[in-house]
Parts: structure tokens; C-alpha cells; sequence
């Protein structure tokens, strides 16, 4: 019972320490940027923020500027946007990762943080949850894999691109628990974790066959059942 409390004791405050430390870097310490195309998640998180849709208008154009002071440009009609049939315009880019970004940036703009940081918090956040995942769902038994398993992530290169406007974290971090749960036999959540990852980098999607074909060399017989249930939950990976 004892040896029990104090893995329980390590675990809660190793997500504490590096909760604390990761969102001070975060919403303080780490100079703000917008790297990559991060001029496109920026302007599709206005645009979400203005209608709650990701085409762009007027109205953001001018509050993207306003709010993020690294925006390299309007970027409307080069490679970056398309016109679609009905006139509205849109990024080639998934709009999820500046979806979930969108309540990060109204948050920080309410509090007065420079809202240009939501790009981190959210990277930060994300990692955070998936360390809480590792260590209290996949391995929530009595000993510190979970915890193993976190800092193992957060050295595996992700610590680099915490600064990043970008969802090379956020797809990261689903890829990694969608492999630990394939081992662990979550067939189903794996699969579709590789699909949602997917849906912002799609070559992650080259994963699902090597699934498919894991779960039909470890089971007993040709698993039909389940086989078809991870390939229609992998067909997330198919949205537009």
C-alpha cells in the first residue's frame, strides 16, 4: 500500500512540475513567433474566432494582423488559399489544429496575454494531456512506465517544436498513444487516433495498414469483425 501512495505521489507530481514549468515557458518565458505556416493556422483561428467557420474574411484579415505581431502577410490569393465555388476562401491546411486553438486565443486576448502564444499553450496542453493519459489510463498499474513513457516523449524531439504554430506536437502526441495502445490491444481507439492524426499530417495515415495487418498476424483466425470496425474508424482519416 505504501509503495502504492508513493507511485501515485511521483506521478501526480511529475504532471504537476512539468504542467507548471511547460505553461510559465509557455505563457512567459519563450520568446512568441509564427513559424512554418503558422500565418495560416493564425488566420484560420481568427476566422473561427470572428463566425466560428475557417474561411477567411475582411474582418479577420485586419484582427490577425492586429493580434499577431510575427504575421508574415496576407497570403490570400497565393499558395496558401484557395476560392471555393460558393466565393468564400480557404486554407489547402485542416482546419482542426486552429480550431481547438481558437478558445486558447480568445482566452489569453480576455486576459490580456499576447495572444500569439495560443499556438504554444496548445502544444503544451497537449503534451501535458497525453503524459495525464500515459500515466493514469495505459499504464495506471504500480509502477512508473507511465511516467517513463512521458519523458521518453518529451525527448523524443517534441521539445523542440513546443514553440511551433504548427500541430507537428498535437499529431505527434496522437501518433505515439496510438501505438502504446496497439500494443496494448486498444485496436479501436488506436485506429482512430491515427486517423484524427492524420487529418493534419497525412502521411500518419500509411499507418493504419500496418495495423490492420497487426491485429490480423496476432489474433487467432481472421479477425473479420475487427478488421472492418478499424478500417471504417480509420476512414476519419478521409475527411476533406
Amino acid at each position: 500500500m505504501a509503495k502504492k501512495k508513493t507511485i501515485i505521489f511521483i506521478k501526480i507530481g511529475y504532471l504537476i512540475l512539468i504542467s507548471v514549468v511547460l505553461l510559465n515557458m509557455g505563457l512567459k518565458t519563450l520568446p512568441s513567433n509564427i513559424y512554418g505556416d503558422g500565418d495560416e493556422y493564425a488566420q484560420m483561428t481568427v476566422s473561427f474566432y470572428n463566425h466560428n467557420t475557417p474561411d477567411l474574411q475582411t474582418k479577420d484579415s485586419l484582427l490577425v494582423r492586429q493580434d499577431f505581431k510575427n504575421f508574415h502577410g496576407e497570403k490570400l490569393k497565393n499558395q496558401v488559399y484557395f476560392k471555393s465555388k460558393n466565393g468564400k476562401w480557404y486554407s489547402f491546411h485542416f482546419w482542426g489544429y486552429s480550431a481547438l486553438t481558437t478558445p486558447i486565443y480568445a482566452l489569453l486576448k480576455y486576459l490580456n496575454i499576447n495572444p500569439e502564444r495560443s499556438f504554444m499553450v496548445l502544444n503544451i496542453l497537449a503534451y501535458i494531456l497525453t503524459s495525464w493519459v500515459l500515466m493514469f489510463y495505459l499504464y495506471k498499474g504500480k509502477d512508473l512506465t507511465g511516467v517513463i513513457y512521458s519523458v521518453v516523449l518529451l525527448f523524443s524531439g517534441i521539445s523542440w517544436y513546443l514553440r511551433w504554430s504548427q500541430p507537428e506536437v498535437l499529431s505527434f502526441c496522437l501518433f505515439y498513444m496510438a501505438v502504446l495502445l496497439m500494443f496494448k490491444k486498444k485496436h479501436y481507439v488506436s485506429s482512430i487516433l491515427i486517423a484524427l492524426a492524420s487529418l493534419q499530417n497525412p502521411p500518419i495515415a500509411l499507418f493504419l495498414p500496418l495495423l490492420f495487418f497487426f491485429i490480423w498476424f496476432n489474433e487467432k483466425g481472421i479477425p473479420y469483425k475487427k478488421l472492418i470496425t478499424v478500417t471504417l474508424l480509420g476512414s476519419i482519416a478521409l475527411l476533406p
